[in-house]
């Protein structure tokens, strides 16, 4: 009885199991077919890492086999660039001596307080147009690509229009040295830059010393071009009204800017075994890229892409200091007016002298102390000045009348004008008589020819 009743109990169980295997073979039937989706759906399935093989990096997904008759696609390659990684520090109420140790010769900063107070914040456009109308400004006119740019010198009324008609490919800049000089109201309402105090370009004679109150007016999409500053100097570039893109690239990385250019193709004036010189009084030597930064051609310039910027945007009453050597180049959103200008100190003394004394036609280096290097900041770039050869105080003489000329200057026959001289220490008064006048004059139209064709070919 008890053998009875435990063989249907065995029973019992077998026909239970045999009923729930049609269950358990429809379930896995199920996850059969979800797999052969997922197969047609993604190509491959997921293998232990759960990461498809062709989503993974190393693995190359093979393509599929197009159908006869079939037109195929040409594969389009776009090539992305890396996000930009560096920002350009901003501060307030920068300490002159964090400033030093931090940035001095370092990298840039942007400072957004060192202005506060100065009129110049309040300079318009309807400003300079309704007191400067007939006054001349140098004006760098660009159509159809940056580097096709033509040089004039227009009334500040003829700006105004030019200001205002500006595109993605065609703008107007202002750069000009002299204006700001020529009109001491306007220089009155410039204070001091905390940054560039003990300045050491203030030892230079007035005639070669570079100007600090360069004034800059773009209008709306104007480029400047990819450069570095004169004499490798430290620059200050500050913004007065409007706003500035800037694109900065430290000196490593100048294999990437094509920056070494042919001078085959310009004036003896330009040329120089060394590259292409600036045209100022003292010379030196440009560094300049063809590559604009803002509009890249990188079919024909292809190693930028690998250019990795420092990236900024200045606003009004902000200052933007650029060690040196660093290659850079703004960008203007809007409307923009400031002013640039450029700091010489014990840091970067070394780094400005030798670029003056590259050009060794213009120092006298025989007469140059033993131990200039050694020598403090200050007497090293005496001792340089002090040996400058006479035809640097000429070419000085030539571009400084050119420019008053030029500018609406008056040199009336047996007016001082002043003619500066190695002997006088870059002082010397002398007079103008209407029998060398012509002779001057000439000199300054073959100086003022040279210039434009240099400005043009930059």
């Amino acid at each position: 009885m008890s053998r009875t009743r435990a063989s249907r109990s065995r029973s019992n169980i077998g026909g239970a199991a045999t009923k729930e295997e049609p269950k358990y073979l429809l379930t896995l039937a199920f996850s059969i077919l979800l797999l052969v989706i997922l197969w047609l759906d993604h190509g491959q399935l997921p293998d232990a890492t759960g990461v498809p093989s062709s989503r993974r990096p190393g693995v190359s997904p093979i393509p599929p086999v197009p159908k006869p008759h079939e037109p195929v696609e040409s594969s389009i390659k776009r090539k992305l660039r890396k996000p930009f990684s560096h920002m350009v520090d901003r501060h307030s109420k920068l300490e002159f001596k964090k400033y030093t140790k931090k940035y001095d010769c370092v990298k840039p900063v942007i400072i957004t307080d060192a202005i506060q107070g100065w009129g110049a914040l309040g300079w318009t456009r309807e400003m300079f147009v309704e007191k400067y109308a007939s006054e001349l400004l140098a004006v760098a006119v660009t159509k159809g690509g940056l580097h096709k740019r033509e040089v004039y010198v227009m009334p500040v009324k003829d700006l105004d229009k030019q200001m205002t008609n500006g595109s993605a490919r065609s703008w107007s800049m202002a750069e000009d040295e002299m204006f700001l000089k020529m009109h001491p109201e306007l220089l009155g309402d410039l204070g001091n830059l905390v940054y560039a105090k003990d300045d050491l370009f203030e030892l230079f004679p007035e005639s070669v010393r570079p100007s600090n109150v360069t004034l800059q007016w773009g209008s709306q999409f104007a480029r400047s071009n990819l450069k570095v500053n004169h004499y490798n100097w430290t620059s200050t570039d500050i913004l007065f009204y409007g706003r500035k893109y800037w694109k900065l690239f430290p000196p490593e990385q100048d294999q990437y800017l094509y920056s070494e250019q042919e001078t085959s193709s310009l004036d003896s004036y330009s040329q120089h075994a060394g590259g292409i010189l600036s045209g100022l009084a003292l010379q030196c030597r440009l560094y300049s890229s063809p590559v604009d930064a803002f509009m890249p051609d990188y079919t024909r310039y292809p190693l930028f892409a690998r250019a990795q910027p420092y990236i900024a945007e200045q606003g009004p009453g902000e200052v933007l200091i650029t060690p040196p050597g660093w290659y850079m180049q703004a960008f203007y959103p809007e409307e923009s007016l400031g002013m640039s200008g450029q700091i010489l100190n014990e840091k970067n003394v070394d780094i400005v002298l030798t670029e003056i004394m590259k050009i060794r036609e213009q120092v006298s280096w025989n007469r140059l102390p033993f131990n200039l290097e050694s020598l403090p900041a200050g007497e090293q770039v005496s001792a340089v000045l002090a040996n400058l050869h006479e035809s640097v105080y000429w070419r000085a003489n030539v571009t400084r009348t050119a420019l008053l000329l030029q500018f609406g200057g008056k040199v009336q026959y047996g007016q001082p004008i002043q003619l500066i001289t190695s002997s006088g220490g870059g002082q010397y008064s002398g007079s103008v008589s209407p029998a060398s006048m012509p002779q001057l004059q000439q000199h300054v139209q073959a100086a003022l020819e040279s210039t434009q064709a240099c400005a043009n070919k930059q």
